[in-house]
């Protein structure tokens, strides 16, 4: 048996780089009309610091999932979607044989 999450891991990712694009405009804003937050420089960094850690949440997942359980060896593989393209090394894979699976339920969590 296999499966994947590509067709919306591919959702995922398109979605997430709309946001990054959204949030590198408003940063860039931010940056370049500094005279306007001259009266709210805690709001101001505070905008900057929640932009920084959104990017972060969005960077360190793992979103694509691969399971592959044809033949005697089960393979899992999990990795970002972004890591994918620019880190192919953190990469996430697991092989095993399928006699080590003994009375073990794979849970959705």
């Amino acid at each position: 048996m296999k499966f994947n999450n590509k067709k919306r891991a591919l959702a995922h990712k398109s979605i997430y780089q709309t946001i990054i694009f959204i949030l590198v405009a408003i940063f860039l804003f931010i940056i370049s009309t500094e005279f306007l937050f001259k009266d709210y420089e805690m709001a101001k960094y505070g905008l900057i610091v929640f932009i920084v850690l959104l990017l972060i949440y969005i960077f360190r997942g793992h979103e694509y999932f691969e399971y592959d359980s044809t033949g005697m060896v089960v393979s899992i593989k999990n990795d970002s979607i972004f890591k994918e393209e620019f880190r192919p090394e953190l990469l996430v894979a697991v092989e095993f044989p399928k006699e080590k699976l003994d009375h073990y339920k794979i849970q959705n969590y």
